[in-house]
């Protein structure tokens, strides 16, 4: 594993930008031995509570229970199987393979490894066999898994380690470096390193053609030939538990990690950590295991950052402010400042009265500084103590001096200029301020050219003269800016945190990088980079490096993303700063120091693994084309992109070959297909990386097989069967057809014409009578429905017993609708039965507020005496709502009377409403017409074959004094009798 090593610069409590991973994200134990990145791109992680595998997303743990030997395990390795090798304390070799573990429960050459003591080390030489060492055992194990025990006496095993070619080598503790190889195919164990003072030997490590021993505080670098090279490491009583040769060496220690620098001496980070094991991943990365604190990734080794934990003493960096002498100061909340000179760090807090404390800006100020906390201009002494000024003014939001003598200060909602002295000494008076501006602002810049702005929510303005002016004010862009900055051609860049980037140029303003096509949210500094044509811009998604050409009247430019993955402690910047060949950026979680040739993008392709497929019914291997049953349709594909410096930003693509002509996105690490069709798919799937690099395309191959009815062989048997079946049908209706036409021929000639004319004229009469009778019925029946429904309506809001009696009653109404409407006639008795049940309804619906009668002559016999079905019932349901319906004054009274009259049967329907006349009026505001009238007359002309007009006859009845007491109807039936 290479790595490269960065210059501090002799900055003395920076420490590496990097992540921490702890059992809050996912880890089961935050002690983490040894770490390893297999073939596949996935990264093993050896704890005290069982093995990790991370897939850059997720922290998946093994124990014993999915079969690992031991839950505490200290090395792991992968052979040229790809058979990853386990290490673990109770000494029994264990390894993953496909998916599963195997132990020496259940694999047979396991079981001739006896332990000896806790697992150490795993190792494969050229001839791939690989090598197990405990405590006090060795084995080889063969590529066909023959098991080779090598007898070491009573030497203690510390530790196994290869050189490039392959060659495997032991090393015993009180010894040294045992070589083992084979000489006409018999195997020696010689001693290779085992000077007198170079005991005892702790985890050797070969590196660029040399044995790298450690003793005590001595890295002993030796190669056969040449003389012995001993480092001293200063690692201040700790001892050492890992190291690596990088370009420059990474130690770590159980206090902390030691790098060293340029200059050959060592800094030292993360100091109340015990670092396991340093590692570096495919893409650069670097991982960090700890005893004490999980792991650690550093995605850039050459960022570098300050913190709370560090000399800063504050996390919320809000500005940078470059100063003379080779000074910067960066402002925070909570009125806390710091300086950077020399190497050297220096925070403090100032004095504030009043208001939020935020720390904007920091001044030279006659040999020293100035700056303003809260409600109070503040000078800072070249120990970097505050002195607050004897005056306080409301709310400071910024301030900048103009010289010595004068300082404009925004305070509240108006941009005022006061006398320096009188205004740190207390003399000045707010009423006596020059006041520049009445408008809200938040902000004050000066540019390279002299000219002082002011920015905020409402745009931006420049000082002219004695009064800020406002710069196309009338322009919507021009809102919430927060920065400007002026190049060297004279463009004005402003930094808008709603409509991303602007350009000021020649009296024009042009919008370049803006919410609608780039991820720009919140935009909050501008600042030049290395070179012409080159800016840094600060947001809430990290920071992004714009280069530019000025065109004619036209800027094209182009834009790249820097966040946490290229080595930023946050994606929340809040200024940025470029000095020499090195940026500072202001965090939300502290300063970040980075070289500017040091952020480049991500040019590794990231890794898409390909897990398996599932259908309703199995799981299948993706390795080879795949061929499912009809009612297999529904899937689902499980995969992993890894790419560990897109911090979890991977997305996926995926088509269907031939089927989809765009690719589909998806954030998701599967796909589900549901109800597939029948045929061949071939599934194609990559993954994108938080760079834009894209992976390898990887394909599935499946085959759905169609259901029985939908293969070849059955539907050319069915065609057939159906051709077949119709040419049949076709012959035997052609048959039928012919017997038909001979037997009505013979009719013909057997028939009289005349008499054939007159019974067809006969029976369409008779017909013809039936069919208008029944459509008059029709016509009556949905009528009363419609209105026996709204009845229900009514009684459900108000009682639902009562509704639910009422249904019961309805339903034999419409039983008796449904039998009478097929009949021309029924008997009086079906009628009156009928007309009860009908009155009895529309009791409960009026609630008991009229009664009723019902009787017929002597002379008359229910039973055989016909009438036509319901014709009694418009004229019963008129009663009750135009006329008993209205009555306030008196109970309702229906009295229904049958009785014979000559050739007729009478039928009298009496109530004592309100009347036809007081009726009409309401029915005038109701909008309703009945029509139970005009139908019940067409149907009695038909029942008794005559047109009479008298059918029917209404009467108003009256008391003495004129009052209406009510109507009477009359109703004549042709008197007929039923024959059964």
């Amino acid at each position: 594993m290479i790595g490269v090593l960065i210059p501090f610069r002799g900055l003395f409590s920076q420490n590496p930008v990097h992540l921490n991973y702890t059992v809050e994200n996912g880890l089961p134990s935050n002690c983490v031995y040894y770490s390893l990145q297999d073939s596949d791109g996935f990264l093993w992680f050896a704890t005290d509570q069982g093995i990790v595998r991370y897939d850059g997303i997720k922290f998946k743990t093994f124990t014993t229970r999915d079969g690992l030997s031991d839950n505490e395990c200290y090395d792991i390795f992968e052979d040229s199987q790809k058979r990853i090798w386990f290490a673990t304390f109770n000494g029994e070799p264990c390894y993953y393979f496909q998916g599963n573990f195997h132990n020496p429960s259940n694999t047979a050459f396991l079981k001739k490894i006896k332990p000896g003591g806790y697992g150490l080390k795993f190792l494969e030489d050229a001839e791939q066999n690989v090598y197990y060492a405990s405590s006090y055992m060795l084995y080889r194990i063969g590529k066909n898994n023959e098991v080779i025990f090598y007898d070491i006496g009573e030497s203690q095993v510390i530790n196994l380690v290869r050189n490039d070619q392959k060659q495997v080598f032991l090393y015993a503790n009180l010894e040294g470096i045992y070589r083992l190889y084979k000489i006409e195919g018999t195997e020696v164990i010689e001693l290779m390193i085992g000077e007198q003072g170079l005991l005892p030997y702790v985890k050797p490590q070969f590196a660029k053609k040399n044995f790298w021993i450690q003793d005590k505080d001595l890295l002993i670098r030796y190669q056969p030939g040449k003389k012995v090279q001993k480092i001293p490491i200063p690692v201040a009583q700790s001892t050492i538990q890992y190291f690596q040769l990088f370009d420059h060496l990474w130690v770590g220690t159980n206090k902390g990690l030691y790098i060293q620098n340029e200059q050959g001496g060592f800094q030292h980070f993360l100091k109340d950590c015990s670092i396991g094991s340093i590692k570096k991943d495919r893409e650069g990365n670097i991982w960090l295991t700890s005893l004490n604190r999980g792991i650690f990734l550093i995605v850039n080794a050459q960022a570098s950052f300050y913190d709370l934990d560090s000399d800063l003493k504050f996390n919320n960096c809000l500005t940078i402010n470059p100063l003379q002498n080779n000074t910067l100061a960066i402002g925070s909340s909570d009125s806390k400042y710091c300086f950077v000179r020399g190497g050297q760090l220096y925070s403090n807090k100032a004095t504030r009265t009043t208001g939020n404390g935020n720390i904007l800006r920091i001044a030279d100020f006659r040999g020293a500084y100035l700056t303003g906390s809260g409600s109070t201009l503040c000078t800072i002494d070249q120990k970097f103590q505050s002195t607050p000024s004897k005056q306080s003014i409301f709310n400071i939001k910024d301030f900048l001096l103009c010289d010595d003598a004068k300082v404009i200060v925004i305070s509240g909602n108006a941009i005022l200029r006061f006398a320096t002295d009188k205004l740190l000494n207390g003399l000045a008076v707010r009423d006596d301020a020059e006041v520049l501006s009445n408008v809200k602002s938040s902000r004050l810049h000066q540019t390279q050219d002299g000219k002082i702005y002011a920015s905020g929510p409402f745009g931006l303005l420049r000082l002219d003269g004695n009064q800020f002016q406002w710069i196309d004010k009338d322009n919507p862009l021009m809102k919430n800016i927060q920065d400007v900055y002026l190049d060297q051609q004279g463009i004005l860049w402003i930094t808008s945190s709603v409509n991303g980037l602007l350009a000021y140029y020649q009296e024009k303003i042009y919008h370049l990088m803006y919410r609608g096509t780039s991820p720009f949210p919140q935009l909050t500094s501008v600042s030049a980079g290395s070179g012409l044509n080159n800016l840094w811009i600060g947001s809430n998604e990290g920071l992004y490096q714009v280069r530019y050409h000025l065109k004619g009247d036209k800027i094209q430019l182009s834009s790249t993303n820097f966040n946490q993955s290229h080595g930023l402690i946050s994606k929340q910047v809040n200024d940025v700063f470029f000095r020499n060949d090195s940026l500072w950026i202001a965090c939300s979680k502290g300063l970040c120091i980075i070289r500017e040739q040091d952020l480049t993008p991500q040019k590794n392709k990231p890794l898409l693994i390909l897990n398996n497929l599932e259908s309703s019914l199995k799981n299948y291997s993706i390795d080879h084309p795949i061929e499912l049953a009809p009612d297999e349709n529904s899937l689902k594909i499980s995969f992993n992109g890894i790419s560990f410096s897109s911090l979890g930003k991977v997305s996926y693509r995926y088509r269907f070959l031939n089927r989809d002509k765009n690719w589909q996105s998806s954030d998701q690490n599967q796909l589900e297909f549901a109800s597939l069709s029948a045929g061949d798919y071939q599934l194609q799937i990559k993954c994108v990386d938080a760079f834009g690099n894209e992976s390898k395309i990887h394909a599935v191959s499946f085959k759905i097989r169609p259901v029985f009815y939908k293969t070849w062989w059955f539907i050319s048997i069915t065609l057939l069967g159906a051709l077949i079946m119709i040419g049949f049908i076709v012959v035997y209706r052609l048959q039928k057809i012919k017997d038909k036409h001979k037997i009505q021929e013979r009719i013909l000639h057997l028939e009289n014409e005349k008499l054939r004319i007159e019974h067809k004229e006969i029976t369409l009469n008779k017909e013809l009578v039936e069919l208008e009778q029944k459509a008059l019925r029709l016509q009556m029946n949905p009528h009363f429905i419609f209105n026996s429904i709204n009845t229900i309506q009514a009684l459900y809001k108000r009682d639902q017993n009562t509704a639910n009696e009422y249904l019961v009653k309805f339903s034999t109404l419409l039983r008796q609708i449904l039998d009478f409407s097929q009949l021309k006639k029924i008997s009086l008795q079906q009628e009156i039965e009928f007309t009860v049940n009908y009155l009895e309804i529309n009791k409960l619906r009026f609630e008991k507020q009229f009664d009723y009668h019902i009787n017929y002559s002597e002379d008359l016999n229910p039973t055989i005496t016909g009438i036509s079905p319901m014709v009694t019932q418009p004229f019963i349901e008129n009663a009750l709502i135009h006329g008993i319906q209205g009555l306030k004054d008196r109970n309702g009274q229906i009295n229904v009377s049958f009785f014979k009259e000559d050739a007729y049967v009478i039928c009298e329907i009496e109530d004592n409403g309100i009347g036809r006349e007081q009726s009409g009026k309401n029915n005038k505001y109701r909008g309703h017409q009945s029509h139970g009238l005009d139908i019940s007359q067409k149907r009695l002309r038909i029942f008794n074959q005559e047109g009479d007009e008298n059918s029917i006859v209404i009467e108003d009845l009256y008391h003495e004094n004129g009052s209406p007491l009510g109507t009477k109807v009359i109703i004549r039936f042709l008197y007929e009798t039923i024959e059964f």
